[in-house]
């Protein structure tokens, strides 16, 4: 019972990829930015339909919301594994390592 309330519907994973794709520093700001906008425009009173009209006033925030949601992951999943992918072809590195050594050298 508890696995099955953990994993409703694959929210758990849905919510690890969506903290990745956040704190992933490679996945471009613009992706992580559709998320900032869906928050935006749901908040802000102006809409493209008023929320006087009965339900389609309401529904235009959660289609628009549920756009830029899906955009997001969807855009950002696929960041993620281009990064994947490079950081396999570089044998599992993060990055280029250079080895070597050091000396202090006291100022003249």
């Amino acid at each position: 019972m508890k696995a099955r309330l953990k994993n409703l519907f694959g929210l758990t994973a849905a919510f690890a990829l969506f903290g990745r794709i956040l704190w992933e520093r490679r996945v471009p700001l613009w992706i992580k930015a559709l998320l900032f906008l869906a928050a935006v425009y749901v908040l802000l009173p102006r809409d493209t339909v008023p929320d006087i009209v009965a339900i389609i006033g309401r529904l235009d925030d959660l289609i628009v919301a549920a756009a830029l949601l899906y955009l997001f992951m969807r855009l950002g999943a696929a960041a993620l594994a281009v990064i994947d992918e490079s950081v396999a072809a570089r044998g599992g590195k993060d990055g280029p390592v250079i080895e070597g050594s050091s000396r202090d050298v006291e100022p003249e």
